[in-house]
Protein backbone atom coordinates (compact mmCIF):
# COMPACT_ATOMS: atom_id res chain seq x y z
CA UNK A 1 0.00 0.00 0.00
CA UNK A 2 2.79 2.37 0.74
CA UNK A 3 4.59 1.74 -2.28
CA UNK A 4 1.54 2.80 -4.48
CA UNK A 5 0.94 5.82 -2.76
CA UNK A 6 4.66 6.36 -2.99
CA UNK A 7 4.05 5.77 -6.86
CA UNK A 8 1.12 7.90 -7.06
CA UNK A 9 2.84 10.71 -5.24
CA UNK A 10 5.70 10.62 -8.01
CA UNK A 11 3.83 10.16 -10.58
CA UNK A 12 1.34 13.01 -9.87
CA UNK A 13 4.82 15.61 -9.21
CA UNK A 14 5.98 14.28 -12.61
CA UNK A 15 3.14 15.12 -14.83
CA UNK A 16 2.82 18.92 -12.46
CA UNK A 17 6.65 19.44 -13.96
CA UNK A 18 5.87 18.31 -17.17
CA UNK A 19 2.53 20.55 -17.29
CA UNK A 20 4.72 23.14 -16.29
CA UNK A 21 6.93 23.35 -18.65
CA UNK A 22 7.11 25.66 -21.02
CA UNK A 23 7.60 24.06 -25.09
CA UNK A 24 10.28 25.78 -26.96
CA UNK A 25 9.58 26.05 -30.35
CA UNK A 26 12.13 26.58 -33.32
CA UNK A 27 11.70 30.42 -34.08
CA UNK A 28 11.03 30.94 -38.07
CA UNK A 29 14.89 32.13 -38.75
CA UNK A 30 15.01 30.93 -42.19
CA UNK A 31 11.54 32.51 -42.90
CA UNK A 32 12.70 35.69 -41.87
CA UNK A 33 15.90 35.71 -43.96
CA UNK A 34 15.66 37.59 -46.91
CA UNK A 35 15.64 41.43 -47.63
CA UNK A 36 12.55 44.07 -45.75
CA UNK A 37 11.05 47.18 -47.64
CA UNK A 38 9.61 49.79 -44.90
CA UNK A 39 5.93 49.82 -45.93
CA UNK A 40 4.96 51.72 -42.63
CA UNK A 41 4.98 52.47 -38.62
CA UNK A 42 1.80 53.12 -36.86
CA UNK A 43 1.59 53.69 -32.99
CA UNK A 44 2.43 55.60 -30.26
CA UNK A 45 0.26 58.03 -27.31
CA UNK A 46 -3.07 57.70 -28.63
CA UNK A 47 -2.30 55.79 -31.94
CA UNK A 48 -0.70 59.51 -32.94
CA UNK A 49 1.91 57.89 -35.00
CA UNK A 50 1.11 57.07 -38.99
CA UNK A 51 4.51 56.83 -41.23
CA UNK A 52 5.22 55.78 -44.48
CA UNK A 53 7.98 55.91 -46.89
CA UNK A 54 5.87 58.84 -48.51
CA UNK A 55 5.07 60.79 -45.36
CA UNK A 56 9.17 61.08 -44.23
CA UNK A 57 10.76 60.96 -47.46
CA UNK A 58 13.02 57.26 -45.82
CA UNK A 59 13.03 53.80 -47.97
CA UNK A 60 14.31 51.49 -45.26
CA UNK A 61 15.39 48.17 -46.10
CA UNK A 62 16.10 45.70 -43.39
CA UNK A 63 18.22 43.23 -44.40
CA UNK A 64 18.63 39.46 -42.25
CA UNK A 65 20.53 36.99 -43.42
CA UNK A 66 20.98 33.20 -42.77
CA UNK A 67 23.77 33.08 -40.15
CA UNK A 68 22.08 35.67 -37.78
CA UNK A 69 23.65 38.98 -39.11
CA UNK A 70 21.48 42.15 -39.78
CA UNK A 71 21.58 45.29 -41.80
CA UNK A 72 19.60 48.79 -41.72
CA UNK A 73 20.10 50.76 -44.99
CA UNK A 74 17.77 54.30 -45.48
CA UNK A 75 18.09 55.01 -49.30
CA UNK A 76 20.28 52.14 -50.07
CA UNK A 77 22.73 53.88 -48.12
CA UNK A 78 23.84 51.44 -44.58
CA UNK A 79 23.15 53.01 -41.50
CA UNK A 80 23.16 49.88 -38.99
CA UNK A 81 24.35 46.48 -38.52
CA UNK A 82 25.05 43.50 -36.31
CA UNK A 83 24.07 40.26 -35.08
CA UNK A 84 20.58 39.16 -33.92
CA UNK A 85 19.26 35.76 -32.23
CA UNK A 86 15.52 34.98 -31.87
CA UNK A 87 13.51 33.92 -28.68
CA UNK A 88 10.15 32.87 -27.45
CA UNK A 89 8.90 35.43 -25.29
CA UNK A 90 4.72 36.55 -24.55
CA UNK A 91 3.44 39.44 -25.97
CA UNK A 92 2.07 42.08 -24.39
CA UNK A 93 -0.80 43.33 -26.20
CA UNK A 94 -2.36 39.91 -26.40
CA UNK A 95 -0.70 37.54 -24.69
CA UNK A 96 0.22 35.18 -26.70
CA UNK A 97 3.73 33.49 -27.22
CA UNK A 98 5.63 34.96 -30.23
CA UNK A 99 9.15 35.35 -31.54
CA UNK A 100 11.62 37.99 -30.49
CA UNK A 101 14.68 39.20 -32.68
CA UNK A 102 17.24 40.55 -30.59
CA UNK A 103 19.20 43.12 -32.47
CA UNK A 104 22.90 43.47 -31.35
CA UNK A 105 22.85 47.33 -31.58
CA UNK A 106 19.15 48.25 -32.08
CA UNK A 107 16.08 48.10 -30.02
CA UNK A 108 14.50 44.34 -29.83
CA UNK A 109 10.86 43.76 -32.29
CA UNK A 110 8.49 41.39 -31.76
CA UNK A 111 7.22 39.55 -34.71
CA UNK A 112 4.11 39.72 -34.39
CA UNK A 113 2.77 38.58 -38.09
CA UNK A 114 5.35 36.88 -40.52
CA UNK A 115 3.89 35.63 -43.63
CA UNK A 116 5.69 35.09 -47.29
CA UNK A 117 5.28 38.55 -48.74
CA UNK A 118 4.74 40.66 -44.59
CA UNK A 119 6.84 41.17 -41.34
CA UNK A 120 4.82 43.14 -38.87
CA UNK A 121 7.42 43.70 -35.58
CA UNK A 122 6.53 45.63 -32.79
CA UNK A 123 8.83 47.18 -30.34
CA UNK A 124 6.55 46.03 -27.54
CA UNK A 125 5.47 48.77 -25.51
CA UNK A 126 2.23 49.72 -24.43
CA UNK A 127 2.00 52.84 -26.46
CA UNK A 128 5.09 51.70 -28.30
CA UNK A 129 4.83 51.56 -32.26
CA UNK A 130 4.67 49.04 -34.72
CA UNK A 131 6.09 48.53 -38.21
CA UNK A 132 5.04 46.58 -41.28
CA UNK A 133 7.68 45.61 -43.92
CA UNK A 134 7.22 43.89 -47.18
CA UNK A 135 9.59 41.21 -48.87
CA UNK A 136 11.83 42.82 -51.41
CA UNK A 137 13.43 40.62 -54.38
CA UNK A 138 16.67 40.19 -53.80
CA UNK A 139 17.81 40.55 -57.26
CA UNK A 140 16.45 44.67 -57.53
CA UNK A 141 18.04 45.10 -54.51
CA UNK A 142 21.41 46.64 -54.59
CA UNK A 143 22.91 48.59 -51.50
CA UNK A 144 25.47 51.45 -51.85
Amino acid sequence: MHFLKGFLLITLITLGVVSCTKEKTDPPAADLTGVWQWVRSDGGIGNNIHYTPATTGKQVTLKLTADRQFFFYSHGVLTSQGTYTLENGTCIHDGKQKTRINFSSCPDQMIHLLEDKSLHLSDEAHDGISSQYSRAEMSIYQPK
